[in-house]
Formats: structure tokens, sequence, C-alpha cells
């Protein structure tokens, strides 16, 4: 009876032992978040693509939509991780709206005629024009004594960023 007492407790200790070890390399490699020495995340099916100097799907985008993603990298400047979510073709020649991940934010960039016409904001950026962040689902806009200078990114629903003029 001794000997299977000991046998059993050996064994817990054991399992024991196996899922502290399990757990552990877990939380150092969570599933599907390695990103590669470019920061893009390859479970994702990102690749670092050296033209548009940003990590994206090359099967998602044609030459104009990388095109497009390039302008819109070299206007935020690079960082290591940049990703092109999404790359949408406007109905005039050279008019795209990219989407880009940037550290935490998501920025929206559109061009038209191959130039950035305009770009979405952070709530930080919005705040340092001055600005108040104004939810526009439920109809609200801004003041009259106030200037819309464009959307902020950052929420689920749609935001704009009013300053005063």
């Amino acid at each position: 009876m001794k000997k299977i007492t000991i046998f059993v407790i050996i064994l817990i200790l054991i399992i024991l032992g196996l899922l502290l070890t399990v757990q552990r390399r877990v939380e150092v490699n969570p599933v599907g978040g390695e990103r590669d020495e470019n920061g893009c995340l390859g479970p994702a099916g990102y690749s670092y693509n050296e033209d548009v100097n940003a990590c994206l799907r090359e099967w998602e985008l044609n030459e104009n939509q990388k095109d497009a993603a390039k302008i819109a990298v070299e206007f935020l400047g690079y960082e290591k991780g940049i990703t092109i979510i999404e790359v949408v073709s406007a109905r005039c020649p050279g008019c795209f709206v990219v989407e880009i991940e940037k550290g935490k934010d998501r920025i929206k960039v559109t061009l038209e005629d191959w130039e950035v016409k305009e770009t979405s904001l952070t709530p930080e950026e919005c705040e340092n024009f001055g600005g108040r962040i104004v939810n526009v689902v439920g109809g609200d806009t801004c003041l009259e004594d106030e200037k819309n200078v464009g959307d902020v990114t950052g929420f689920i629903s749609p935001n704009i960023c009013c300053v005063s003029v």
C-alpha cells in the first residue's frame, strides 16, 4: 500500500510539472501571434513587400493597389510592422482609400489622382489640434463655430474631429 501511495504522488508531481511546462510555452509563444523580423504577422498571411515597405497579403492587391499603398506608407513614414489592411479602389483613376495598421492605430489615407488628399486622425492627433471627438452615429456633427478636420480612428463607430474656427 505504501508503494502505491508513493507511486501516485510521484505520478501527480510529474503531471503537474508537464502542465506547468506546457502553460509556460503557451504564454511565451501565443498561437498565431508570431511576427517575422519585419514585424509581419505570418500566420495571418502577411509578408514583407520591399517595394511597398510594409506587410501585406500579396494575393489581395493588384499592382495599382500596391502603388497606392506605397504612396500612403511614404506619406505616413515607415515603421517596423506597418501593415496594409485594405486598399479600396475608388471610381476615378488614381483614387484609393488605403487602410493601414501602424502600431496600435488604424489609419485611412485617401488618394486622389495618385496624391494624398486626406488622412484619418488618431484621438491624440485630434486633441493635439485642440479638437473634440464627435460620434456621428446619432446624427451629431460639428457645432456652427467648428470645422470637421477629418475622421477619427480607434473607435467601433464612426467619429469626426471638430475644431473651433
